[in-house]
């Protein structure tokens, strides 16, 4: 998910989560995770007032 600078603030993505999470409830999901990347602090800060935690992962990808 993203979203453009100029419209950043407003609340879109945070409406936006809302209704996936709500949409997951719905179907029984009972935890959502996802992937920042590392040192995107700006898009980590959005998530935890989301109520996510940062949780001890490793992810691994190989480029074929």
């Amino acid at each position: 998910m993203a979203t453009a600078r100029r419209a950043r603030g407003r609340g879109h993505a945070s409406r936006l989560l809302a209704e996936v999470e709500a949409r997951l409830r719905e179907r029984g999901c009972t935890k959502l995770n996802l992937q920042v990347r590392g040192g995107n602090e700006e898009v980590a800060g959005f998530y935890e007032r989301q109520g996510f935690a940062r949780e001890d992962r490793l992810s691994f990808g190989k480029h074929l």
